[in-house]
């Protein structure tokens, strides 16, 4: 699915309280640090890696990754956190089963839940834009749909991301994320410490 065709907050909340997925091939434009957050119920941390992404259609879509506070202690590897953290600006992503929210008529996306589901979101790199990682899938190995997807991301990607583009996208499909950029931040202080995870 293209981020322009995710639905509108308005089709989120007719679907209540079922969640919708979407499969999502997207160029990272910034990556923010991981922060910790306590979840009301249960009085447990969680981290959360906020993404946000763009595709030749639209660009400025968010994506909210949970994860288990880190425990030095622990020898269990979070393999998404570990994808998450070696991803750079210009990287190229298949997002698998993205849950899709809406709060106050924007429309974000989030990882499912791993304590109320058996389904996972899933972070494939397709593409390292700045070297080469072992760990990102060759392309004569994607399905065709995929395949042309990725070849017109990664045109937008050179285009319009990093810094010499100079944000060109922002007269065209990066003006809409502008405009909403304060909001947005905003947003997640408001909505996410809570208990909002699919």
């Amino acid at each position: 699915m293209s981020i322009k065709a995710v639905p509108k907050a308005e089709y989120l909340q007719h679907l209540q309280p079922q969640t919708m997925t979407v499969n999502l091939v997207v160029g990272i434009i910034s990556i923010a640090p991981a922060r910790t957050v306590t979840i009301r119920k249960g009085g447990y941390d969680m981290e959360i890696i906020e993404l946000t992404v763009g595709d030749e259609t639209k660009a400025g879509f968010t994506i909210s990754s949970w994860h288990s506070a880190q425990d030095p202690r622990s020898k269990t590897v979070d393999q998404s956190r570990k994808v998450l953290q070696s991803l750079r600006p210009q990287d190229i992503v298949l997002i698998e089963r993205v849950a899709l929210s809406s709060f106050r008529g924007a429309v974000f996306g989030q990882s499912l839940n791993r304590k109320a589901t058996k389904n996972t979101t899933a972070f494939t790199v397709l593409h390292k834009a700045h070297e080469f990682r072992s760990d990102s899938v060759q392309q004569s190995s994607l399905p065709p749909a995929i395949e042309h997807k990725l070849e017109r991301v990664r045109e937008w990607v050179s285009s319009f991301v990093g810094p010499s583009a100079k944000r060109k996208a922002q007269h065209e499909p990066l003006s809409h994320a502008g405009q909403k950029k304060g909001r947005k931040h905003a947003l997640t202080e408001d909505f996410l410490p809570a208990d909002s995870q699919p």
